[in-house]
């Protein structure tokens, strides 16, 4: 089945210069690959330019649903839709993303385009609470820790990532540890995820200068022992902690030079405050990807002392630039890092606080140090793991089956016997902004044998002009001339119902794509039950979640499913 693929990423200047940009770059080196590129520096809505192996498009802007951009945002969505609509036709289309808040750009894409929409997950954005709010991220890993499902209200703390995972149609994970998150957590179904570890072309690796060269070349001296960290200078990268154990080991071991060297870009002041030896710490800025090759070879130890880490590239060209490592203990850098091919410390994430054993890491560092064989023969297990799982290639391969996958792979519904009818019930007033989302949720049920009975009270916007475009005989419209109330509204619907079940629904509201499928289920398993009901998520006009709302479980149940029909 021929199919195109369109990658979605921010343009860089210097591309390829971060993390996911390398990603992208080695995802699209082994078969043909469109991009659209958000933030490009070009002024037209959208820029589109031919080359080899596909296509470029350019947005001028990120795509995110802002009130003051929003025309703009569905303009250059428009445009995308036209052009891909006119040169692709007859091919499938898979829109792969890398960013968990493009969920907005796949849902507006699938509802204008047929497609198949594709994620990325290269972090695990709840971790964020270790510096925001520990407290809460605490409640929340101790459910994972526990491997229990995590209660309908705690999931108020992680409200701004549930449903949007749920957008796409399928997730690549590039750690199990990230898989597991979101199947516990987040309740994706496992046959929707695919763990894919990053993998790095180990072609670029090809400095051919000694260490004795480049410690010449970057003005360091070849007497020192050289300790490297590469990354984003913040509290989650362990920095703080690495400057505490890095002053340490200077101090137990005055016998030896030690120099700190801390590659990357973040708060130069902040980082200067917590320094007490100036003169054995260096800070680079941000680097070249040549020049972070050669600081990988000219270093003796990689350290990445991280709260939380995925499939970090930076480990990867560690390992694959034969550098001894030593990382913390934390998610993806488990399953990079054993004790075969790397040392580890221990971070333990206890009630109040993060317990970081600084002078572990500093032993650890030091052992690496002082031990220079093993840590070679370390390094060297640490390349071949590359060499055999961390490649370029093999990653590529491995995407390639999931978009080959995506395109057999049935939709994943529920599927239960369709043969009794559900009427559903829809009053409105004055509903013109959400009508519309509001019957396509109805109109792409999973279980399909229904009605809608919507009663317009007398609306004096655009409700009923709006309603009026959809041509779908299920849909059967009644209009007051005067507003006559919710009360009567419902009653109306009900007296015209003709199934064998009734399914309530405000024109505010969403379903989600099994709600009536789960619902007729349990009914059908359960004949004791006349009624059922759920808990809810209160959303914006943007769709982003504000709050869970748990079902009522004492006799208010009744009192709030039957007070709006008296």
């Amino acid at each position: 089945m021929s199919y195109q693929i369109f990658i979605i990423d921010y343009y860089e200047k210097e591309l390829f210069k971060t993390g996911v940009n390398a990603y992208v770059k080695n995802i699209s080196k082994n078969h043909t690959t469109n991009f659209i590129w958000l933030e490009a520096p070009f002024l037209k809505i959208t820029k589109i330019l031919s080359r080899q192996g596909g296509v470029d498009i350019f947005v001028p802007f990120d795509i995110i649903s802002k009130k003051e951009s929003q025309e703009l945002e569905i303009e250059a969505i428009n445009s995308i839709v036209k052009y891909i609509d006119e040169t692709y036709k007859n091919k499938i289309i898979i829109f792969h993303f890398n960013w968990l808040h493009h969920s907005i750009i796949a849902s507006s894409l699938c509802q204008k385009i047929p497609c198949v929409t594709l994620l990325t997950c290269h972090y695990i954005y709840f971790r964020d609470l270790i510096t925001e709010n520990y407290r809460e991220f605490h409640k929340i890993n101790q459910f994972l820790l526990q491997n229990r499902k995590i209660p309908f209200l705690f999931k108020n703390i992680i409200a701004k990532e549930f449903l949007l995972y749920q957008k796409f149609d399928h997730i690549i994970t590039v750690t199990d540890d990230a898989q597991n998150v979101l199947h516990q957590l987040f309740e994706i179904p496992q046959g929707k995820i695919t763990t894919i570890p990053n993998g790095i072309d180990l072609q670029e690796i090809n400095t051919t200068q000694t260490k004795r060269q480049l410690r010449r070349k970057h003005h360091f001296s070849e007497d020192e022992k050289i300790i490297l960290f590469a990354g984003r200078i913040t509290q989650m990268k362990g920095v703080v902690e690495l400057i505490q154990a890095f002053e340490k080991l200077s101090l137990k071991d005055d016998t030896q030079k030690y120099r700190l060297v801390i590659c990357g870009k973040g708060d130069y002041d902040w980082v200067y405050k917590k320094i007490h030896c100036y003169s054995q710490i260096t800070l680079t800025g941000n680097l070249s990807k040549e020049q972070l090759y050669e600081f990988y070879a000219l270093a003796d130890v990689g350290v990445i002392p991280s709260y939380a880490e995925q499939c970090s590239y930076t480990a990867i060209e560690m390992m694959a630039s034969w550098l001894p490592v030593v990382v913390t203990d934390v998610g993806g850098l488990n399953e990079l890092i054993d004790s075969e091919n790397g040392l580890k410390t221990h971070i333990e994430f206890t009630l109040k606080k993060i317990q970081f054993n600084t002078d572990d890491l500093a032993e650890k560092i030091h052992q690496s140090l002082t031990n220079p064989q093993l840590a070679k023969k370390r390094a060297e297990k640490a390349f071949q793991k590359v060499l055999s799982e961390l490649t370029a290639e093999k990653m590529a391969e491995q995407t390639l089956q999931v978009y080959e996958k995506l395109l057999k792979q049935p939709e994943d519904t529920l599927i239960i016997d369709q043969t009794e009818l559900v009427s559903v019930v829809i009053p409105c007033y004055n509903a013109e902004k959400y009508i519309e989302r509001c019957l396509l949720s109805v109109l792409n049920q999973s279980y399909q044998n229904f009605d809608i009975l919507l009663i317009d009270d007398a609306s004096e916007d655009k409700t009923l002009k709006i309603i009026s475009k959809f041509n779908d005989n299920r849909l059967k419209i009644f209009r007051n001339a005067t507003n006559k109330g919710i009360v009567y509204a419902l009653n109306k619907d009900i007296s015209e119902a003709k199934g064998n079940y009734i399914a309530r629904l405000d024109s505010d509201d969403l379903m989600q794509p099994n709600r009536i499928a789960q619902q007729i289920s349990f009914l059908r398993e359960n004949p004791e039950y006349v009624m059922v009901g759920s808990s809810h998520i209160l959303i914006d006009e943007q769709e982003n979640i504000l709050q869970y709302i748990a079902y009522p479980e004492t006799n208010e149940v009744k009192t709030i499913i039957f007070a709006p029909f008296y």
